[in-house]
């Protein structure tokens, strides 16, 4: 399942990456094996609380197998995601991301490596120790993990609605609660992770590993395009097929 929580909707190279890819999708020429399904999530200003209702959503639809969670902000090929559809499941990877670059630095790429890890000169792939949640493919045992889990880590459960009733849900990701400290105690900046960053650091934690597809690239959209010598799709290539 295809997912994003939506912004303003301003970021045309997201939708016309992802209108592409249905196209070419549905009409077979992307000879893909997987079934995807496309899923946005509409009306929520905070981004923790929407990823939270699309994993919600994903785990109460027992037809796919992963979540594949794109931020509204990328410009990526069809074959992006059908590449990385085809690694996680000929690997059997629980927790997959691809490229992209952090908006203020395009010499740095929005994952924190491992040390000693390098790509595999074949397939890419090369373990990282934290990943971000705008290009990630998670595999539904990961969130039914942190559910079985949930005894030593109450902040996953949510107990309460904003009315104040009972809501028998799960809270996976969640900001300002996992200090950068826990995470590198050599490096006291006193920040807390993100809640896509603290996400995977749970996934860790519960014993999955974490894999970036090295050879998956999207393009990240702010006030121009990261990484800058970035390479933009033809007018052909974007054209309708």
């Amino acid at each position: 399942m295809i997912a994003t929580p939506l912004d303003d909707g301003h970021k045309v190279c997201f939708w016309e990456s992802l209108r592409r890819f249905e196209r070419l999708y549905y009409s077979g020429k992307l000879q893909c094996r997987h079934e995807f399904a496309v899923m946005t999530a509409h009306g929520d200003s905070l981004v923790p609380r929407a990823r939270d209702n699309i994993a919600e959503f994903f785990l109460n639809s027992t037809r796919h197998e992963y979540l594949l969670s794109l931020d509204s902000d990328l410009d990526f090929l069809p074959e992006d995601l059908t590449r990385l559809a085809k690694l996680a499941s000929d690997h059997t990877l629980d927790f997959l991301v691809g490229k992209y670059a952090v908006k203020s630095d395009e010499a740095r790429w929005c994952v924190d490596p491992l040390p000693g890890e390098v790509p595999d000169p074949a397939i890419g792939l090369q373990r990282i120790g934290l990943a971000p949640g705008g290009f990630t493919l998670v595999h539904r045992r990961v969130f039914e993990e942190m559910i079985k889990q949930a005894s030593w880590w109450p902040h996953w459960r949510v107990a309460f609605n904003e009315d104040l009733t009972n809501r028998a849900r799960w809270h996976f990701y969640f900001d300002g609660v996992v200090l950068d400290t826990e995470y590198w105690p050599d490096k006291p900046r006193g920040r807390y992770l993100s809640e896509d960053w603290g996400f995977s650091y749970f996934a860790r934690r519960l014993g999955f590993a974490l894999w970036l597809d090295t050879q998956t690239i999207a393009l990240h959209r702010g006030e121009t395009y990261y990484p800058l010598g970035a390479r933009r799709m033809t007018a052909d290539e974007a054209a309708p097929q």
